[in-house]
């Protein structure tokens, strides 16, 4: 049997682990794989070197349109590119948070981060004039082409499952969690000092950190992120120097090992992004033994289930950063238990019932 996954951009982050789960699931399913992209070949290659996907069935079909600017425009555009191709496939793994424009034929199974059209309703950049003024066409396609999803759809969490409703008619989601865990490994909390993990960008906050940390001038701040901006890491780096803030590192582009020692070392996972849709990262945190302390909105209030650990303003997160490092901290097994629904077994499962 054959299988086709879409997805605009595969690299390493949230929706490349999806995607590449997805594939490990497809092949024990006796699918060979062909991932249609817009990324190049050689991308798709250190994507697959990557999540290790060895000894699988998986060929990259490159498509044209990687310069087209904004993830929200590069998705329709692959749709719109591998329509008349998906009449071969058994299967299409739909990864690309569109669907509009495909064809009615394949067997689709949809998993959706958060629906294109509706992207502008949550994310603050939008609330630019510049932003508003570039979002204006795909709400225009949106607004004149037909989206009625055929095949099962799954979101990655309640909060993009009650936007997806919004945004498409006549469907049923299913919330099927990442697999942000290899497996449950959480045995206490344990560690000194407060980590963060998530690229250098406007929207992960890691300003609102660095202010959180001047009022912790004896506490060790972690703050650890590639550079996807690299004029906001420049912005935060010189906010670290003008404050002399001795307790601060920052850290970019560091191998997985250095980051689970990090994680390890920690007592406290700080995750400022607001309505972040799921939250991959504070799930890894809590697992290697550190207090989540999230932004009270998206999907985090789903990682996150104690409101005692999520904070609507900087007041109140400097007091539980006070409470939790003066010892407080979740139950543990409650919280092991909770982890369980964000596992690889637990997503191939649900997934292979529908494969």
């Amino acid at each position: 049997m054959k299988a086709a996954v879409l997805q605009n951009s595969v690299g390493v982050g949230g929706r490349s682990k999806v995607l590449a789960k997805a594939i490990e699931s497809l092949d024990e399913n006796s699918y060979s794989v062909d991932i249609h992209t817009l990324t190049g070949l050689e991308g798709v290659t250190r994507f697959l070197n990557y999540y290790q996907i060895e000894n699988v069935n998986v060929t990259g079909v490159s498509h044209r349109g990687s310069s087209v600017p904004s993830s929200t425009y590069q998705q329709p555009v692959l749709n719109f590119a591998v329509r008349d191709d998906l009449g071969q496939y058994d299967l299409v793994f739909n990864s690309n948070n569109c669907i509009r424009f495909l064809p009615l034929g394949p067997r689709y199974v949809h998993y959706v981060h958060f629906p294109t059209p509706l992207i502008p309703r949550v994310d603050p950049k939008y609330n630019q004039l510049l932003y508003r003024i570039a979002s204006a066409p795909l709400t225009l396609l949106s607004s004149l082409t037909p989206a009625q999803p055929d095949g099962h759809v799954f979101t990655n969490s309640s909060f993009t499952l009650n936007y997806t409703e919004k945004a498409w008619d006549l469907i049923e989601p299913q919330v099927l969690y990442p697999p942000a865990l290899e497996s449950v490994m959480l045995r206490e909390f344990t560690g000194e000092g407060v980590v963060s993990v998530g690229s250098f960008h406007p929207n992960k906050r890691q300003m609102f950190q660095l202010q959180i940390a001047k009022q912790f001038p004896n506490t060790k701040f972690r703050i650890i992120g590639s550079l996807a901006s690299e004029s906001y890491y420049k912005k935060c780096r010189e906010y670290v120097a003008d404050n002399g803030l001795d307790n601060v590192s920052l850290l970019t582009d560091i191998s997985d090992q250095r980051l689970r020692d990090e994680l390890h070392r920690s007592r406290v996972f700080i995750h400022t992004m607001e309505n972040e849709h799921f939250g991959i990262a504070p799930a890894e945190g809590m697992n290697h033994g550190c207090i989540p302390v999230v932004h009270n909105s998206g999907g985090l209030r789903e990682v996150v289930p104690d409101p005692e650990f999520r904070f609507n303003s900087m007041s109140e997160c400097k007091a539980i950063l006070d409470d939790v490092l003066s010892g407080s901290c979740p139950p543990i097994r409650s919280i092991k238990t909770h982890l369980e629904q964000f596992t690889e077994e637990n997503f191939k499962i649900t997934l292979s019932e529908h494969f």
